[in-house]
């Protein structure tokens, strides 16, 4: 159910816009990361990847939105609900979005990269907050 359709045409526009944000919002994270001091500490570290690759998520998300709305209706095998449960692979577009619906391969990894940086920071004290207000 990760590849959705998400109500013609309106918001099929507003949720890609929205992997556009989300994707260069992540990438700008991840370098500005990458960029400043932070990116000496492992957890920092971690972070930037875990965020480069919820922007690389976004990019195949969007790719996989294109593909659904391409393959013709007839491929898609629908359960009683109304769901797509199955497609017959007649084309090699139907292919690309059999790979393209697996978008976890990406998003479970970043997640779990953010997830080990938000445990480390938690547990060790960090340089940056030892400061001394004056």
């Amino acid at each position: 159910m990760a590849i959705q359709s998400h109500g013609q045409p309106e918001g099929l526009y507003a949720h890609q816009i929205g992997h556009l944000l989300f994707g260069l919002a992540m990438v700008g994270f991840a370098v500005r990361i990458l960029i400043s001091r932070l990116a000496r500490q492992k957890p920092w570290r971690q972070m930037a990847i875990g965020s480069f690759l919820l922007a690389c998520w976004n990019g195949w998300a969007f790719i996989a939105h294109i593909l659904d709305e391409v393959i013709p209706r007839d491929d898609f095998l629908v359960n009683e609900y109304g769901v797509k449960a199955a497609i017959k692979m007649h084309a090699p577009v139907d292919w690309f979005y059999y790979l393209f619906k697996m978008d976890h391969l990406i998003s479970v990894p970043a997640i779990l990269f953010i997830y080990l940086a938000l445990r480390r920071m938690n547990s060790e004290p960090s340089s940056f907050s030892s400061r001394k207000d004056s």
